[in-house]
């Protein structure tokens, strides 16, 4: 059963405060259910030489899997943001098929009607999680929207550490943009990664009906999207956050110059559906 009186909420990486118990309620303690079976458990995040660690773990109950959530205290709003994440015992190219390791933007409250269909403001930098003849994907909610959001693409076999780069702002233009690249390799801000590294590269607009606010945290997590987890068979269950950076660009950007590396090729499939919060 969980506990309700895990007193540590708060893990200090990067410089920034992250809070590893955002899904707790005085009724449920550490654990929140939701649809997947899936619940995000603080005890099993650890701090660690390699980062913070995320995994996934069987639960006392065999349907339920305990799951990793860090949530950024700070809102950073418009920028230039820079995760690297290492897998463990394996690649992020065979990261089990019921699992997924995320990072994104995300406003736990709803957004008023007027915002439009984003109604979480919600910003997927990267979803690692299997697809037909895929295995990531940048996504722009709702996904499903008309002028379509998500940008599906393969990470290479044997890719053990991806630094992901976002930079969200607005052009001369007054449109509001958000820029995905995926790398491989462990890279930063202030050595960054080579373009013969380049996984993804993708610019997208958003529409009226995804119109997010600058003002939004982060999230990073590894949880499940549903079905077993094979444990014995493959046993990529764990990842470390390693570096998390950002440069902010205030409330409005006028950006110079379009990214410096294009499109690659993608992969068309069906997109995931994004779990209600």
């Amino acid at each position: 059963m969980a506990s309700h009186s895990f007193s540590v909420r708060f893990v200090t990486f990067a410089g920034r405060q992250w809070w590893i118990n955002y899904h707790w309620t005085r009724k449920q303690g550490t654990y929140a259910y939701e649809p997947f079976k899936s619940i995000f458990d603080p005890k099993i995040i650890q701090r660690t030489a390699a980062g913070i660690q995320l995994q996934i773990l069987p639960g006392d109950d065999p349907a339920v899997w305990r799951t990793s959530e860090l949530v950024l205290m700070e809102k950073l709003g418009y920028g230039k943001y820079l995760i690297t994440a290492q897998a463990d015992r394996g690649s992020f190219s065979d990261l089990d098929a019921n699992a997924i390791f995320g990072a994104f933007l995300y406003q736990y409250s709803v957004a008023p009607p007027d915002n439009g269909l984003n109604i979480h403001r919600e910003i997927d930098f990267l979803e690692v999680l299997r697809n037909d003849g895929g295995n990531a994907q940048f996504t722009l909610q709702p996904y499903d929207f008309t002028r379509h959001p998500v940008e599906f693409f393969k990470i290479p076999n044997g890719t053990k550490v991806i630094t992901i780069i976002n930079e969200w702002y607005v052009d001369q233009g007054l449109n509001r943009l958000a820029a995905f690249s995926c790398y491989s390799g462990d890279w930063s801000l202030a050595n960054p990664p080579p373009e013969q590294n380049l996984a993804c590269a993708v610019t997208k607009e958003f529409d009226l009906g995804q119109l997010p606010v600058g003002e939004l945290g982060g999230d990073g997590e590894l949880r499940r999207r549903g079905g077993p987890i094979d444990v014995a068979g493959n046993p990529q269950r764990r990842v470390f956050v390693v570096h998390h950076a950002m440069v902010r660009h205030g409330r409005r950007l006028f950006h110079p110059k379009p990214p410096r590396v294009r499109p690659r090729k993608f992969v068309t499939q069906t997109p995931s559906v994004r779990r209600p919060r």
